[in-house]
């Protein structure tokens, strides 16, 4: 909108331009736009392409506007297929040339032509009264061919009226029946068993045959029917008084030991089963050992030899050694009552004797035969005080409290095994785990005394319990009750005590708790805990709060419901 004017300087003076110019308004240079070209883009769409009347106007935006002339055209709709229960696919094609145009649409209408039905195709007999119909649709888009169990009168079992066959057992009769229709499942019992007098077996009266133990009489009885399964003969046994044992009675017969005599019996009656001891021996005093001493002599040093004479064979000794102090001779018994001190050589020497027997005889053996063994280290040696084992866990700091002593206040040298070594401390690491023995050894240059002590390290501590699963009614109704089954499982490697296991529902202002419980290393646990749903709880989604803890540990799940 702005024209530019110029005027030209007609003096010759240096100092003015040669030429001025200026810019005025003109309305001959607004920039006017003016379509340049139209191309259709979309369905009802065209791209317009401006040009401006001068350069300095810049270059247009071009614009996208609604246009008929692009516009996609189609046919009329046109059936093609059945595609789903009550639906006809259709199909119409496009008349333009348009590339943005879908050559083909499609859409799918409600066609009663199209709604699935079933008819029978095949019918079979499965149980008594039932039979299987098979259906299969007309098209198949409508799902598979199905199965339908009805009632049927034609494949009723049919069975004839039960008749008797043959006796089988005793008191027991057979009888049979046939199936007429033929179908394999009628597979009810054809024959039966039921009972009836006349297949009972017959016998003859009982009859003694011989006593067959004490007080005990064998009888038989023979079977008077032709029965397979009647036993041709029958046994018992009765109480009767003819075959009781009949033994006279005791009769002293010998003396047999000190103090026993023996007594014999008779058995009248003759049975072979009478077998009772027909002998006995019970004590009588007329038995008894008596003896009578016959000779006496000094055998030993106040003791005689006697010599006895006795009533009976049996009896014994003939003769014994005892005490006599008529022949008494006094010997010399002597014995060591003062000792040295225990040598380096581990002896003791006798210094003092004495006779027991007090014979007033002086001693003239050799002191050596009272000399003895001693240990010296055990009086002299060193002495260690420490504890006999020390327990920790893995990562602790053993240190050994030891006290090393010398009875003669020798210096001492001491040395301690691995792990734990002279310094008394051993650090231990993971993976230690075991028991160790050390040995401590102290000696004082003459006396090495040795004590062992045992470390055991245990495993680290640790506890691991996991919630491994729950169980419960995902969907409940006000006023029922919520059944809530939690199974723990401790796997670490020490025992958990004192748990215990706390459902909250907070939503609705309740929760439980169970007892108090242990749960040993490796085992696992189910525990019931029954929340009662009240009657004004609201329908929706509601989350459990799980809590499992004791003093050391705490687990915490959510699971969800829905009251309905």
């Amino acid at each position: 909108g702005m024209r530019r004017q110029i005027r030209y300087e007609t003096t010759d003076f240096d100092y003015c331009n040669d030429e001025l110019y200026q810019e005025i308004p003109d309305e001959e240079c607004d920039c006017e736009l003016s379509e340049f070209s139209r191309e259709c883009v979309s369905d009802g769409y065209a791209k317009i392409t401006y040009e401006f009347n001068y350069d300095y106007c810049g270059e247009p935006e071009p614009e996208t506007v609604e246009d008929q002339s692009c516009s996609c055209q189609y046919g009329c709709w046109q059936d093609l297929e059945c595609v789903s229960d009550g639906y006809m696919q259709q199909v119409r094609y496009e008349t333009t040339d348009f590339e943005y145009c879908e050559d083909t649409q499609y859409q799918e209408v409600e066609n009663p032509d199209c709604t699935c039905e079933s008819e029978e195709t095949g019918r079979e007999c499965v149980s008594d009264g039932y039979s299987e119909i098979t259906y299969t649709w007309n098209y198949d888009y409508c799902g598979c061919s199905y199965t339908e169990t009805v009632e049927d009168q034609s494949c009723l079992c049919n069975y004839t009226e039960w008749q008797y066959d043959e006796c089988v057992s005793e008191g027991y009769l057979r009888q049979t029946r046939t199936e007429l229709s033929g179908h394999e499942y009628c597979t009810e019992d054809l024959e039966r068993t039921v009972e009836h007098s006349c297949c009972t077996c017959k016998y003859t009266e009982w009859q003694d045959i011989e006593c067959i133990s004490e007080e005990y009489m064998q009888q038989v009885r023979y079977e008077t029917t032709e029965f397979d399964y009647c036993d041709d003969e029958q046994y018992q046994e009765i109480e009767d008084a003819v075959c009781n044992c009949d033994y006279l009675e005791w009769q002293d017969d010998e003396c047999v030991e000190d103090g026993i005599m023996q007594q014999i019996r008779t058995e009248a009656s003759g049975h072979d089963y009478c077998n009772e001891s027909l002998t006995r021996e019970i004590q009588n005093d007329i038995c008894s050992c008596i003896s009578t001493e016959i000779s006496r002599e000094c055998a030993a040093n106040a003791t005689a030899l006697v010599n006895y004479s006795w009533n009976y064979p049996y009896c014994e000794p003939d003769s014994e050694y005892v005490y006599d102090e008529s022949c008494l001779i006094c010997i010399p018994d002597w014995i060591c009552i003062k000792y040295s001190n225990c040598t380096s050589e581990n002896y003791q020497y006798c210094t003092q004797v004495q006779d027991t027997n007090n014979c007033e005889e002086c001693y003239t053996g050799d002191y050596s035969e009272f000399i003895k063994e001693c240990s010296y280290c055990s009086i002299h040696g060193p002495k260690i005080t420490t504890a006999d084992e020390i327990s920790v866990y893995e990562g602790d700091l053993v240190t050994l409290d030891i006290e090393m002593t010398d009875p003669d206040q020798d210096p001492l040298t001491y040395s301690i095994s691995a792990p734990v070594g002279n310094d008394k401390q051993w650090q231990t690491q993971e993976g230690d785990k075991g028991e160790y023995n050390v040995l401590i050894t102290v000696s004082d240059g003459i006396c090495t005394t040795t004590e062992t002590i045992k470390i055991i390290v245990k495993e680290e501590s640790q506890q691991s319990l996991i919630i491994k699963k729950t169980n419960y009614n995902e969907f409940i109704k006000p006023g029922q009750t919520q059944e809530l089954y939690i199974t723990l499982e401790n796997t670490g490697n020490e025992n958990l005590e004192d748990l215990k296991i706390t459902a909250f529902i907070d939503s609705l202002g309740i929760w439980k708790t169970t007892r108090k419980f242990d749960l040993k290393k490796g085992d696992e646990t189910t525990k019931l805990i029954e929340l009662d749903i009240p009657y004004y709880a609201p329908k929706g989604r509601h989350y459990i709060r799980i809590v499992v803890s004791n003093d050391k540990i705490r687990r915490v799940i959510y699971r969800d419901f829905d009251v309905i």
